[in-house]
């Protein structure tokens, strides 16, 4: 989390695909939902859409977004949490 403007902040997220499994992740029709938290309330919320995982491969993965986020909460923000979401995944071939 930085702040970057005026009631805007940068979220990032770095992670590894896993591609060694017997299935790979898909992102398009079904994002990973994170939500921007403070004292157990949701602040805002980001969508990723991230790219398909290869099988086989242990790859490096990042998301980035500006929130529209009030300058006086950004101090608050204590964690970010994974939604409730759908997951769509292909077989690896």
């Amino acid at each position: 989390m930085q702040h970057v403007a005026q009631d805007k902040v940068r979220f990032e997220l770095y992670c590894i695909a896993d591609g060694y499994q017997s299935a790979r992740g898909v992102g398009s029709t079904h994002p990973v939902t994170i939500g921007i938290m403070a004292k157990g309330q949701t602040l805002a919320l980001a969508n990723w859409h991230f790219a398909d995982v290869i099988c086989g491969h242990a790859d490096p993965m990042s998301f980035g977004t500006d929130l529209d986020i009030a300058d006086e909460l950004f101090a608050q923000i204590d964690g970010i949490e994974l939604q409730s979401t759908k997951g769509e995944s292909q077989p690896c071939e």
